[in-house]
């Protein structure tokens, strides 16, 4: 009975070791696919993949068409934030079921990474500047590796056979003060930095103050009010963000205003972007 348990623990492991296995975790292609590259290219893993990828290129060209004008409100929010810079992007699929596998979750956090790697050109001279880019700009920028962000999005529909599509990004950068974010049930690619979800925000405070750990659960702690409590959906006859913002109740405590909560630590918020997925799909 050992023996046989012994033989058939080691057949396992060779099985999810085999060049099939590891192709198919590698790309996310059928197995059928995957066992169709390796038979073309004499089990060569590097040469299969390279047949898959220019497959998934071929055919996602072709998919994007056939796909183009179905409804993508699912998807991911990536953030991206280090220091006094953080980039914002939405990422748009057509099914959930989408939105949590694990090639698309990478494609999220390449594009959020090559966002905050981008250059604002704006020379704005403001404290804290929020640049929007569009769809357009952002995919044309590059991967690490040089791909065009276009050429990317298209392998990956091609894959995942949906209808997958850059809905908007920021940029924020600041020269003084503290810049904070909140995404909510937040996930990440495996091994990733960027976080991700249906709803973010990112908030820049200016403070005098120098305990930075309290001022950074602070900021946090103002971004998930911004996400939980949306100011545009609670303006209550204000018509700046900011002061519908300061006007609302404190979601820790709501016999506080976020106004007499930033007043009694001596910040202020100058600016900040909310963004929920799927919010502008018509």
């Amino acid at each position: 009975m050992a023996f046989f348990l012994t033989r058939r623990f080691s057949s396992s492991f060779a099985a999810a070791k085999s060049p099939l296995a590891v192709l198919r975790k590698k790309t996310g292609f059928p197995i059928g696919k995957c066992r169709e590259a390796l038979s073309l290219h004499a089990e060569n893993l590097e040469d299969a993949e390279k047949w898959l990828l220019e497959q998934a290129q071929r055919e996602g060209w072709a998919k994007s068409e056939q796909l183009r004008g179905r409804a993508t409100k699912q998807g991911h929010i990536g953030v991206l934030l280090e220091n006094r810079k953080a980039a914002l992007v939405e990422v748009n699929c057509e099914t959930d079921f989408v939105a949590k596998n694990e090639i698309f979750k990478g494609l999220v956090s390449t594009i959020t990474e090559s966002l905050f790697k981008y250059e604002d050109r704006s020379n704005a001279e403001t404290v804290a500047h929020f640049f929007p880019l569009t769809a357009q700009v952002i995919s044309g920028l590059t991967t690490a590796s040089g791909e065009r962000m276009s050429n990317l999005i298209t392998k990956t529909v091609g894959q995942l056979s949906e209808n997958i599509f850059i809905s908007r990004g920021y940029l924020v950068t600041s020269n003084s003060g503290l810049l904070s974010s909140f995404v909510y049930n937040s996930t990440r690619s495996s091994g990733g930095q960027v976080e991700m979800g249906r709803y973010a925000s990112i908030a820049h405070l200016e403070t005098k103050s120098d305990d930075l750990v309290a001022m950074q659960k602070l900021g946090r702690q103002v971004c998930q009010q911004i996400v939980g409590n949306n100011p545009v959906l609670s303006v209550d006859g204000h018509d700046n963000l900011l002061e519908a913002l300061k006007s609302q109740s404190w979601l820790l405590d709501p016999s506080m205003t976020v106004n007499d909560v930033l007043s009694n630590s001596k910040v202020s918020v100058t600016d900040f972007v909310r963004c929920e997925c799927g919010e502008n799909e018509t």
